[in-house]
């Protein structure tokens, strides 16, 4: 009997040999746009904490726009730059950024989505950054696409896989140099702010003097803030089973910022089935569901706490927190100079807001090959989103100090 000699050719197409663009696949040869492709593996390798940190690491002038204003607000999403800002804005306090447009399995995604999104899961990433992305989405394209592709189950065998990822915030207040109690008190006697008329000194100088020899230097900047811990899971199974494959995983986060009691927690369940008719008809239904919890802090914002002074005191002689600062103790009439009123007081009030959101996606994609080299696409989406947004301030918060009117309190 003869004998048969056999050679094995690698074949399949290797990730950097193609750019997808969200609708398709197409020969990186062919591809004359400017695009930037990323491993899943890689953005893990650089930053498993904060997908946009490690996407613009590794992206040729993107830049992530932090607001410095919000500090480590878990509720805060950034804004991403990959072609510039705009220069027109409607009003002042309008930013002027614009956000690109972000495709996760060929359905387009929210920031928070994105913000969101378990970065285990990714297969690779291409940022698409000129006008030849206008060729699939239009004006959209302006700013940029990101388009996201999750893993694609490759394993006969089922699959389960765990992950955990811990983080530690810790507040850096090293670059803040700020005057203790008689430092503050004497610049402002310097600037002339207690000189009256006739050239003595008034009362409110007196009433601070006093706070300061008796040694009040109260650290307002420590005050609400915390080293916070936070945590994201992520459990999934994947397989195939003879022309079916799949895949379904379970997400769960739970963030906190430096200040105290803000809190954003993250529930995501995927589930995603193919079917495979002879090669000529690929299916594919894809669903996912999320739930964001969302509670600002009740310690208001931390620029507030920068502005008060350290001659003041929070408590007053019984223990008790002070709603305001005022220089005359016996006169609860007006919040103080400036009006500035105890944060710290605010915070044990009943007064809260919280965010709720829900996103639930349905996808169904279909490919038919008429020959081997020519196919057929189409994608079917169905999206349900909800938003639930309550606040409340307390009658007794004490920037209603003075207010008279009940139907203006609260």
């Amino acid at each position: 009997a003869k004998g048969l000699k056999v050679s094995l050719k690698e074949g399949g197409t290797q990730i950097e040999d193609v750019v997808v663009n969200g609708m398709f696949t197409r020969n990186k040869n062919t591809y004359t746009g400017s695009v930037t492709t990323i491993k899943g593996e890689d953005l893990v390798s650089i930053s498993n904490t904060n997908i946009m940190t490690a996407l613009s690491a590794v992206t040729p002038g993107m830049v992530v726009v932090d607001n410095n204003a919000l500090g480590s607000n878990p509720n805060a999403i950034p804004e991403i730059l990959i072609r510039g800002s705009n220069s027109i804005a409607t009003s002042a306090e309008e930013k002027a950024y614009n956000n690109p447009l972000i495709i996760l399995d060929g359905a387009e995604i929210t920031m928070e989505e994105l913000y969101d999104l378990d970065m285990y899961e990714i297969e690779r990433i291409d940022v698409l950054k000129d006008a030849q992305a206008a060729i699939v989405y239009g004006d959209r394209a302006a700013n940029g696409v990101i388009v996201i592709e999750r893993q694609q189950v490759t394993d006969s065998k089922p699959r389960l896989s765990y992950n955990f990822v811990p983080e530690l915030s810790i507040p850096d207040l090293s670059s803040m140099n700020l005057c203790n109690a008689a430092q503050k008190l004497e610049l402002e006697r310097l600037a002339g702010l207690y000189t009256t008329e006739n050239g003595s000194m008034d009362e409110a100088y007196a009433y601070k003097l006093q706070n300061v020899r008796r040694g009040v230097n109260t650290d307002w900047i420590r005050a609400p803030l915390r080293v916070p811990f936070s945590h994201t899971h992520s459990l999934s199974l994947s397989g195939r089973a003879q022309k079916i494959d799949y895949r379904t995983s379970l997400r769960f986060s739970d963030k906190y910022g430096v200040m105290k009691g803000d809190n954003s927690r993250n529930y995501t369940l995927n589930f995603s089935i193919g079917y495979h008719m002879r090669d000529k008809l690929p299916l594919r239904y894809t669903a996912t569901y999320s739930l964001t919890d969302a509670k600002e802090s009740p310690y208001g914002d931390f620029s507030a706490y920068t502005r008060l002074n350290p001659y003041d005191t929070p408590f007053d002689e019984y223990g008790n927190l002070v709603k305001a600062f005022n220089f005359d103790p016996e006169d609860t009439s007006t919040s103080g100079d400036g009006h500035q009123v105890n944060p710290l007081y605010n915070a044990t009030l009943s007064s809260f807001e919280t965010t709720r959101d829900q996103t639930l996606r349905n996808t169904v994609d279909a490919k038919w090959y008429v020959t081997k080299d020519f196919f057929i696409t189409g994608q079917f989406n169905v999206d349900i989103k909800t938003n639930q947004y309550d606040r409340y301030t307390s009658p007794e918060d004490a920037t209603y100090l003075g207010e008279t009117d009940p139907a203006k309190r609260g």
